[in-house]
């Protein structure tokens, strides 16, 4: 809103909101690292209030954003002034000033942001994803909610994470001049925490056949691996 001083009138007060459908009270968006494979972390970005559902210069209101599956928060989220224009442009205007200190609550986080006019906020934060199990594929996902002193407006966004598979197997040979049969088995390509006491693999093969040679390890890398198993 803008006040105008007309002469000879009262002053007259304008309030002016941004352009159609280029603001939104909460928007969020997430991307997985490593192109979404096998990932290690997972980065949030949320715009909140460029619609200017608030304008005002007095309270506060409350970012909360809730996980859901295997991830957690790490490190300190930031929080980013959005200069809202009545043409619909949005622009970045520094960190928030004095940094609002965010509250965690195990799996919640909740940043009260100071109410401002013509003023919308970024915050960015990062999710560390854990171990969801023996499966190929997995969503993290959260819930962000922007509450106003009038309405509180949620948004739900889910990123998937694939992972390799937890065992493989596959052979080469036989062949005419050569009648042994080549295995390789792929072991914990789905990137899992395995305690060294748990991590055995057993191999069993019928009567029929005779293991020859010695067992070759190597990391997913192709690096050959000299030590640390037997």
């Amino acid at each position: 809103s803008e006040d105008i001083e007309v002469p000879g009138f009262n002053t007259i007060k304008l309030n002016f909101q941004p352009k159609a459908n280029n603001g939104q009270t909460i928007t969020k968006t997430g991307k997985a690292d490593r192109e979404g494979i096998n990932s290690e972390f997972i980065t949030w970005e949320v715009d909140v209030n460029t619609n200017l559902i608030v304008n005002t210069d007095t309270d506060t209101t409350i970012f909360t954003d809730t996980l859901s599956g295997e991830h957690s928060f790490v490190g300190s989220p930031t929080v980013t002034v959005l200069n809202i224009f009545p043409n619909g442009e949005i622009t970045e205007a520094g960190l928030l000033n004095p940094e609002p200190t965010p509250l965690f609550d195990g799996n919640k986080l909740t940043i009260k942001l100071p109410n401002k006019a013509h003023t919308g906020y970024r915050i960015n934060y990062t999710t560390q994803v854990g171990d969801p199990g023996n499966v190929e594929s997995a969503a993290f996902g959260n819930i962000a909610s922007y509450k106003t002193p009038t309405k509180e407006v949620k948004t739900e966004v889910n990123v998937k994470v694939g992972f390799g598979k937890p065992l493989e197997k596959e052979s080469s040979g036989p062949t005419a001049t050569d009648l042994a049969t080549y295995w390789t088995i792929k072991y914990n390509f789905n990137k899992r925490s395995i305690p060294a006491a748990n991590a055995e693999l057993t191999d069993v093969w019928t009567a029929t056949q005779v293991s020859e040679g010695s067992v070759e390890v190597y990391k997913e890398d192709g690096s050959k691996v000299t030590s640390g198993y037997t």
